[in-house]
């Protein structure tokens, strides 16, 4: 592990293991950013160290002193290597940059001159998904679509029910991680979505809607081996059900309901689909409508009954006030009884409205 002589302002985190092709390629998307100011930590989890130690040798002109590698003699899980990563380097900003996943080169340099001018505590960029497939040693690219196009906010409520944004997208401050903790490494693939909940806990997480996405989120379903995501290494469901117990589990040990309640009524109960979670919303909009058309006109027909309510209350509660402090210095009697006959006559005039309103 190579040392750095100065703290940079982004710490890239890429995990890896192995995958040669896929590093090269991430190796473009990072060293060709605009933005200079990062350092770049590798962490090989249980791959070949001589072909990492190889690789940062070729790029060693390019990269100028900010590659930094971390060694793990054994695989110990892509949550494991995140947090090695971000444990041993030192940075304002922190991102995952996976080795199979790329960035548009502008990608630091707009993400951080957002956090800088805002002060966000992290913010997500639009992301497009790519289909790939590799053959040999060529990636070729079958179909290329936005993620979740119709997003432009980030909520907890929707983050309750997928997970909005990836890794690669995700730029943060490193101060939340004194509040929020590391990755849960017992998630496996399950872990950027538990941590994306708990930094939605404390923060809000900004989202920047460009015309061109600037990250690529890179998916090779029919890829086998070390190649495939990490998306289809493990059962999905039982991970997903892993993380929503954690959640819920955290409810009831608060007594409380909480995001743990709602994700799981999202995710294991009736809404089990997109498709379902959007009707139930559309349903519930709905209603509330109807609910508050008709309280509107409730409160149009009992407003004089209403009105008078609380006019005999703060009567009382005047009365109340002057029997219970008579020790009050002259003044404030004064106060009570301007208050009583400002009620009084609001009282007279508001009995003599109906009276005065045209006829329907």
């Amino acid at each position: 592990m190579s040392n750095l002589e100065s703290v940079h302002s982004v710490a890239v985190i890429t995990r890896t293991k192995d995958r040669p092709l896929f590093l090269e390629r991430a190796a473009r998307s990072v060293l060709g950013q605009h933005f200079a100011d990062f350092v770049w930590v590798i962490v090989n989890d249980g791959g070949d160290p001589v072909a990492i130690e190889a690789f940062v040798h070729r790029h060693r002109h390019d990269a100028a002193g900010r590659i930094q590698v971390i060694h793990h003699p054994s695989p110990l899980g892509m949550q494991t290597a995140s947090n090695a990563g971000i444990a041993q380097s030192e940075s304002t900003y922190v991102v995952i940059h996976d080795d199979d996943d790329t960035w548009d080169p502008t990608f630091l340099e707009c993400t951080t001159a957002h956090l800088e001018r805002t002060g966000a505590m992290g913010v997500a960029t639009a992301t497009d998904i790519v289909m790939e497939q590799v053959e040999g040693d060529e990636i070729s690219t079958l179909e290329v679509s936005r993620r979740l196009p119709e997003m432009r906010t980030i909520t907890i409520y929707r983050m309750c029910f997928e997970n909005l944004f990836n890794p690669i997208a995700f730029v943060f401050r490193r101060q939340v991680l004194e509040e929020i903790g590391l990755f849960d490494q017992d998630l496996r693939g399950f872990g950027d979505w538990d941590f994306h909940l708990r930094f939605l806990e404390r923060y809000d997480v900004d989202y920047l809607d460009t015309p061109a996405a600037l990250a690529c989120y890179h998916k090779r379903p029919q890829a086998t081996g070390d190649q495939r995501n990490s998306l289809f290494f493990d059962d999905q469901r039982v991970l997903a059900d892993k993380m929503f117990n954690k959640w819920l589990r955290a409810d009831l040990e608060r007594g409380r309901m909480g995001l743990g309640f709602v994700m799981n009524s999202l995710r294991n109960g009736p809404v089990d689909t997109r498709e379902a979670h959007d009707a139930v919303m559309a349903l519930i909009g709905e209603k509330a409508e109807l609910v508050v058309s008709t309280l509107a006109e409730q409160i149009e027909v009992d407003s004089g009954s209403l009105s008078s309510t609380v006019i005999e209350s703060s009567i009382r509660l005047e009365e109340t006030l002057g029997r219970q402090h008579q020790g009050l210095i002259p003044i404030s009697h004064r106060i009570l009884r301007r208050l009583r006959r400002a009620i009084l006559e609001f009282r007279v005039d508001l009995s003599r409205a109906p009276s005065d309103r045209p006829p329907d």
